[in-house]
Protein backbone atom coordinates (compact mmCIF):
# COMPACT_ATOMS: atom_id res chain seq x y z
CA UNK A 1 0.00 0.00 0.00
CA UNK A 2 1.04 3.58 -0.49
CA UNK A 3 0.68 6.17 2.25
CA UNK A 4 -2.22 7.76 0.41
CA UNK A 5 -4.20 4.58 1.17
CA UNK A 6 -4.04 5.00 4.95
CA UNK A 7 -6.42 7.15 6.95
CA UNK A 8 -4.99 7.87 10.39
CA UNK A 9 -6.63 9.44 13.44
CA UNK A 10 -3.70 10.96 15.36
CA UNK A 11 -5.67 11.51 18.57
CA UNK A 12 -6.73 7.89 18.98
CA UNK A 13 -4.08 6.06 16.93
CA UNK A 14 -6.81 4.36 14.91
CA UNK A 15 -6.30 3.84 11.21
CA UNK A 16 -8.18 2.51 8.21
CA UNK A 17 -6.82 1.10 4.98
CA UNK A 18 -8.63 2.28 1.87
CA UNK A 19 -8.38 1.30 -1.79
CA UNK A 20 -7.12 -2.24 -1.08
CA UNK A 21 -5.82 -4.37 -3.91
CA UNK A 22 -6.15 -8.01 -2.94
CA UNK A 23 -4.81 -9.36 -6.22
CA UNK A 24 -1.10 -9.17 -5.44
CA UNK A 25 -0.38 -12.19 -3.19
CA UNK A 26 3.27 -11.14 -3.14
CA UNK A 27 4.84 -9.80 0.03
CA UNK A 28 7.66 -8.36 -2.08
CA UNK A 29 5.23 -6.42 -4.25
CA UNK A 30 3.27 -5.19 -1.23
CA UNK A 31 6.36 -3.98 0.63
CA UNK A 32 7.83 -2.41 -2.52
CA UNK A 33 4.53 -0.58 -2.99
CA UNK A 34 4.96 1.00 0.44
CA UNK A 35 8.49 1.96 -0.59
CA UNK A 36 6.93 3.72 -3.60
CA UNK A 37 5.76 6.29 -1.07
CA UNK A 38 8.66 6.25 1.35
CA UNK A 39 11.65 5.96 -0.99
CA UNK A 40 10.39 7.70 -4.12
CA UNK A 41 7.85 10.21 -2.74
CA UNK A 42 4.76 9.03 -4.63
CA UNK A 43 2.39 11.44 -2.87
CA UNK A 44 4.61 14.45 -3.48
CA UNK A 45 4.50 13.72 -7.20
CA UNK A 46 0.81 12.81 -7.20
CA UNK A 47 -0.19 16.06 -5.51
CA UNK A 48 2.22 18.08 -7.68
CA UNK A 49 4.36 19.18 -4.75
CA UNK A 50 7.48 19.39 -6.92
CA UNK A 51 9.14 21.37 -9.66
CA UNK A 52 10.82 19.67 -12.59
CA UNK A 53 13.63 21.68 -14.13
CA UNK A 54 15.21 20.57 -17.40
CA UNK A 55 17.20 22.06 -20.21
CA UNK A 56 15.63 22.02 -23.67
CA UNK A 57 17.30 18.74 -24.66
CA UNK A 58 16.40 17.06 -21.33
CA UNK A 59 20.12 16.35 -20.79
CA UNK A 60 20.04 17.89 -17.32
CA UNK A 61 16.95 17.31 -15.24
CA UNK A 62 16.41 18.07 -11.58
CA UNK A 63 13.50 17.62 -9.21
CA UNK A 64 12.91 20.13 -6.44
CA UNK A 65 10.20 19.42 -3.90
CA UNK A 66 8.14 22.37 -2.63
CA UNK A 67 8.42 21.34 1.01
CA UNK A 68 11.91 20.04 1.86
CA UNK A 69 10.81 19.34 5.44
CA UNK A 70 8.23 16.87 4.11
CA UNK A 71 10.97 15.11 2.15
CA UNK A 72 12.95 14.80 5.38
CA UNK A 73 9.94 13.26 7.14
CA UNK A 74 9.59 10.75 4.28
CA UNK A 75 13.30 9.94 4.48
CA UNK A 76 13.05 9.39 8.22
CA UNK A 77 10.02 7.11 7.76
CA UNK A 78 11.91 5.25 5.05
CA UNK A 79 14.91 4.67 7.32
CA UNK A 80 12.62 3.42 10.09
CA UNK A 81 10.73 1.15 7.70
CA UNK A 82 13.97 -0.34 6.34
CA UNK A 83 15.19 -0.87 9.92
CA UNK A 84 11.91 -2.59 10.75
CA UNK A 85 12.24 -4.83 7.69
CA UNK A 86 15.86 -5.68 8.52
CA UNK A 87 14.89 -6.51 12.09
CA UNK A 88 12.14 -8.84 10.86
CA UNK A 89 13.74 -10.16 7.66
CA UNK A 90 14.00 -13.73 8.94
CA UNK A 91 10.24 -13.75 9.53
CA UNK A 92 9.14 -11.76 6.47
CA UNK A 93 11.64 -13.08 3.91
CA UNK A 94 12.84 -16.45 5.24
CA UNK A 95 15.76 -17.96 3.37
CA UNK A 96 16.11 -15.01 0.98
CA UNK A 97 19.44 -13.23 1.36
CA UNK A 98 18.57 -10.94 -1.58
CA UNK A 99 15.28 -9.58 -0.26
CA UNK A 100 16.57 -5.98 -0.08
CA UNK A 101 17.78 -6.10 -3.69
CA UNK A 102 14.42 -7.48 -4.80
CA UNK A 103 12.56 -4.65 -3.08
CA UNK A 104 14.73 -1.95 -4.65
CA UNK A 105 14.29 -3.55 -8.09
CA UNK A 106 10.52 -3.81 -7.65
CA UNK A 107 10.33 -0.22 -6.44
CA UNK A 108 12.09 0.90 -9.62
CA UNK A 109 9.79 -1.18 -11.81
CA UNK A 110 6.69 0.12 -10.02
CA UNK A 111 7.79 3.70 -10.71
CA UNK A 112 8.27 2.88 -14.38
CA UNK A 113 4.91 1.09 -14.53
CA UNK A 114 2.96 4.24 -13.58
CA UNK A 115 4.64 6.63 -16.01
CA UNK A 116 2.17 6.18 -18.88
CA UNK A 117 -0.85 6.11 -16.54
CA UNK A 118 -0.02 9.57 -15.26
CA UNK A 119 0.90 10.82 -18.70
CA UNK A 120 -2.25 9.58 -20.46
CA UNK A 121 -4.96 9.49 -17.77
CA UNK A 122 -3.90 12.54 -15.78
CA UNK A 123 -2.11 14.36 -18.62
CA UNK A 124 0.71 15.26 -16.24
CA UNK A 125 3.95 15.16 -18.21
CA UNK A 126 6.12 16.50 -15.39
CA UNK A 127 4.69 13.93 -12.99
CA UNK A 128 5.30 11.13 -15.49
CA UNK A 129 8.89 12.30 -15.98
CA UNK A 130 9.34 12.45 -12.20
CA UNK A 131 8.22 8.82 -11.85
CA UNK A 132 10.43 7.86 -14.78
CA UNK A 133 13.47 9.49 -13.18
CA UNK A 134 12.78 7.89 -9.81
CA UNK A 135 12.34 4.51 -11.49
CA UNK A 136 15.65 4.88 -13.32
CA UNK A 137 17.34 5.92 -10.06
CA UNK A 138 16.04 2.86 -8.23
CA UNK A 139 16.89 0.50 -11.10
CA UNK A 140 20.41 1.96 -11.16
CA UNK A 141 20.64 1.36 -7.40
CA UNK A 142 19.48 -2.25 -7.91
CA UNK A 143 22.03 -2.75 -10.69
CA UNK A 144 24.82 -1.24 -8.58
CA UNK A 145 23.97 -3.62 -5.73
CA UNK A 146 24.71 -6.56 -8.04
CA UNK A 147 28.38 -5.59 -8.25
CA UNK A 148 30.21 -5.77 -4.92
Amino acid sequence: MILEDILFQPYTGEFKLIDPNGRSHSKYYDVAKTLLSLDTFYELFYFDEFQLDADKDMDNVSIDFHQPQTVEVYRDMSERFWAFLRGNAAKFFPGDPDWEKRLVLLNGLQNLAIVMFHLIKHQKEDRAIGFLLMGIRKLSQALDSQHP
